[in-house]
Protein backbone atom coordinates (compact mmCIF):
# COMPACT_ATOMS: atom_id res chain seq x y z
CA UNK A 1 0.00 0.00 0.00
CA UNK A 2 1.11 3.48 -0.19
CA UNK A 3 -0.22 6.87 0.56
CA UNK A 4 -1.78 9.11 -1.97
CA UNK A 5 0.98 11.54 -1.65
CA UNK A 6 3.54 9.64 -1.81
CA UNK A 7 1.86 8.37 -5.60
CA UNK A 8 1.69 12.00 -6.69
CA UNK A 9 5.39 13.36 -5.60
CA UNK A 10 6.48 9.65 -7.26
CA UNK A 11 4.82 10.51 -10.40
CA UNK A 12 5.25 13.88 -10.75
CA UNK A 13 9.26 13.17 -10.25
CA UNK A 14 9.03 10.49 -12.71
CA UNK A 15 7.38 12.44 -15.09
CA UNK A 16 9.13 15.24 -15.02
CA UNK A 17 12.32 13.78 -14.73
CA UNK A 18 12.63 10.90 -15.66
CA UNK A 19 11.43 11.42 -19.73
CA UNK A 20 8.38 9.15 -19.25
CA UNK A 21 5.23 11.35 -20.99
CA UNK A 22 2.80 9.64 -19.50
CA UNK A 23 1.65 7.00 -16.32
CA UNK A 24 -1.19 4.98 -18.22
CA UNK A 25 -3.69 3.48 -16.07
CA UNK A 26 -2.38 1.53 -13.47
CA UNK A 27 -4.08 -0.41 -10.54
CA UNK A 28 -3.06 1.00 -6.74
CA UNK A 29 -4.10 -0.16 -3.44
CA UNK A 30 -3.90 2.79 -1.20
CA UNK A 31 -4.86 3.33 2.54
CA UNK A 32 -7.43 5.75 3.35
CA UNK A 33 -7.43 7.90 6.96
CA UNK A 34 -9.40 5.77 8.67
CA UNK A 35 -7.11 2.97 7.79
CA UNK A 36 -9.00 1.21 5.12
CA UNK A 37 -7.15 -0.42 2.05
CA UNK A 38 -8.68 1.08 -1.15
CA UNK A 39 -8.12 -0.34 -5.00
CA UNK A 40 -8.10 2.34 -7.83
CA UNK A 41 -7.44 3.29 -10.89
CA UNK A 42 -4.10 5.87 -11.42
CA UNK A 43 -3.68 7.93 -14.43
CA UNK A 44 -1.36 10.85 -14.67
CA UNK A 45 0.57 12.95 -17.22
CA UNK A 46 2.21 16.48 -17.46
CA UNK A 47 0.06 19.35 -19.55
CA UNK A 48 0.79 22.66 -20.61
CA UNK A 49 -1.55 24.86 -18.13
CA UNK A 50 -1.19 28.96 -19.96
CA UNK A 51 2.61 28.24 -20.73
CA UNK A 52 2.71 26.38 -16.94
CA UNK A 53 3.98 22.31 -16.71
CA UNK A 54 1.15 20.74 -14.15
CA UNK A 55 0.47 17.45 -13.38
CA UNK A 56 -2.65 16.36 -14.42
CA UNK A 57 -4.01 12.62 -12.05
CA UNK A 58 -6.86 11.13 -11.82
CA UNK A 59 -7.66 8.16 -9.22
CA UNK A 60 -10.93 6.31 -9.51
CA UNK A 61 -11.90 4.09 -6.67
CA UNK A 62 -12.56 -0.04 -7.75
CA UNK A 63 -12.73 -1.07 -4.41
CA UNK A 64 -16.23 -1.85 -4.73
CA UNK A 65 -15.69 -3.81 -8.15
CA UNK A 66 -12.76 -5.48 -6.84
CA UNK A 67 -14.99 -6.54 -3.39
CA UNK A 68 -17.73 -7.67 -6.66
CA UNK A 69 -15.26 -10.13 -7.78
CA UNK A 70 -13.63 -11.39 -5.19
CA UNK A 71 -17.43 -12.53 -3.70
CA UNK A 72 -18.10 -13.94 -7.17
CA UNK A 73 -14.52 -16.08 -7.19
CA UNK A 74 -15.67 -17.66 -3.88
CA UNK A 75 -18.48 -18.96 -5.12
Amino acid sequence: MIHYAYLLFGCFFLLMFGGVPIVTTTEVKIRARDGRILHGLFSAEIIDNQGQRSLLSVLVDITHRRASEMELRRQ
